[in-house]
């Protein structure tokens, strides 16, 4: 018996059926052809639906890869316009031809430098401070001195002065000292007037001071035990660090 779905409605005949749809809904259809229509539409909107969603995926992936373009280029401008230091004159070898590591520290008039400022982070290939941390040295090449390091941040450091990023130039006179200490893997910590072309060595520690300080050895302790781990030779490696 057809049923016109919009009514609700029963009719004996098809003839009926048909009737009442044009005359109600100004529609002359049969059952079959109406069932037919609204399988078309639900094809239809099934089929929009999927033209959607795959626009949406392709959007999303286009997105993905663009965000991950800009990335790798991002990486690719940060090692081309790293700054480059001439190491050729230098006697400095191959960036990649080292990895090593060796903790710092630097006092002026008792007060810490600090070189956790993005100014100062990875300023050269061959030898830089990274990851905001400021307590350890990491050396990518051979023949790199400590003096070449602290070129690398701006600063000039000899025999008798250290002369900050800033152009602020200590010596050595009758009120204040500048001293260089150094303690080698297995040593103690020794005075040296030559650290500016000390080759920076693994696991060494390095303490630069000026000022009227008598006793250095509250600096000495400050300076981290991180170059260990930081070369896989830490505690957790089962090295004890001296």
């Amino acid at each position: 018996m057809p049923r016109c779905e919009e009514c609700s409605r029963d009719f004996g005949t098809e003839e009926a059926f048909v009737q009442h749809n044009r005359d109600r809904h100004e529609s002359g259809q049969t059952r079959h052809e109406i069932k037919q229509m609204k399988k078309q539409e639900k094809e239809e909107k099934k089929k929009t639906e999927h033209e959607k969603s795959s626009r949406k995926r392709k959007i999303r992936m286009i997105t993905i890869i663009a965000a991950v373009l800009l990335g790798i280029a991002g990486m690719a401008a940060f090692v081309i316009y790293l700054p480059k230091t001439d190491t050729v004159s230098t006697g400095i070898g191959a960036v990649g031809s080292t990895h090593q590591h060796a903790d710092f520290k630097v006092y002026i008039n008792g007060e810490q430098l600090d070189f956790t400022s993005p100014a100062y982070q990875v300023r050269a290939r061959e030898v830089h401070v990274e990851g905001g941390d400021d307590d350890v040295i990491h050396k990518h090449a051979t023949g790199v001195t400590v003096g070449h390091f602290f070129k690398t941040l701006g600063f000039k450091i000899s025999s008798t002065c250290i002369t900050t990023d800033k152009n602020v130039q200590h010596c050595g006179n009758e009120n204040a000292t500048l001293r260089y200490f150094i303690k080698q893997a297995g040593q103690e910590w020794e005075s040296t007037d030559d650290l500016p072309n000390h080759d920076i060595t693994d696991l060494d520690k390095y303490l630069i001071t000026y000022g009227n300080e008598t006793d250095p050895g509250m600096q000495q302790a400050s300076v981290t035990d991180k170059a260990p781990i930081e070369s896989g030779k830490g505690p957790r490696q089962g090295m004890p660090i001296s």
